[in-house]
């Protein structure tokens, strides 16, 4: 009796002391490539232990969760991602537009990171994002945009109005060229957005041709 409670202490001991040991992990990258996979992290911890995130949360809000040290400088020219000066972190509930924002396989959610600059998980309703002012504006208000348009083929110009001037482009596309820039259910230009990193959105006007605009070739057109 007295050795089977004492080969029960000894595995409450070990059991303990597995819960104490933390194994450390460098992650190297840019500073959005790293945040991304924190993120991801985090999520995979509170499946596994539920709180995990809701403890950590007021520590993750500070620019400190995100930026430890100064950001690499590039070419010599400009730091990765910024000087990180201005990164923090966001939380914002989803409610039921989560299936919107994650998209198929995750391939919205993607597109999201890619074109803001941004990054974000999910935990339990919510989004947790992070990155620079500028991007965590952008890929809320590109959020905004997809939910806004659920089930719509186009997108009101009105809804622009989100968005700051210098952070997309318009091209006209002529009607006759459609069929093949589009492609079959979008496919043309899914892979282009995948590819490049960028949304496309087709708005619901439809602009007068003219040469100082980004013209998009019909077909056997060749760009010059």
């Amino acid at each position: 009796m007295q050795l089977q409670l004492q080969r029960t202490m000894q595995a409450e001991t070990r059991r303990r002391q597995r819960q104490k040991k933390k194994y450390k992990f460098a992650i190297f990258g840019a500073l959005r490539d790293r945040a991304n996979a924190k993120l991801r992290l985090l999520n995979a911890l509170e499946r596994r232990s539920p709180g995990v995130f809701t403890s950590a949360l007021p520590g993750l809000l500070t620019k400190e969760a995100w930026v430890q040290q100064p950001a690499l400088q590039c070419d010599g020219e400009r730091p990765l991602d910024g000087d990180g000066s201005d990164w923090a972190a966001e939380l914002h509930d989803l409610g039921e537009v989560i299936a919107l924002i994650i998209g198929k396989e995750g391939a919205m959610k993607r597109k999201l990171t890619a074109a803001s600059g941004a990054v974000f998980d999910i935990f339990g309703s919510s989004a947790c994002v992070v990155g620079s002012a500028r991007g965590r504006a952008l890929l809320i208000a590109l959020m905004k945009l997809v939910a806004a348009i659920s089930g719509k083929n186009q997108v009101p110009d009105a809804l622009l109005d989100m968005f700051e001037p210098d952070t997309y482009d318009i091209v006209f596309v002529p009607q006759e060229s459609m069929p093949i820039i589009g492609g079959k259910q979008r496919a043309n230009f899914n892979r282009i957005e995948e590819e490049e990193g960028v949304l496309a959105f087709q708005m619901t006007s439809v602009g007068p041709h003219d040469p100082k605009d980004s013209h998009v070739p019909a077909e056997g057109e060749f760009a010059t």
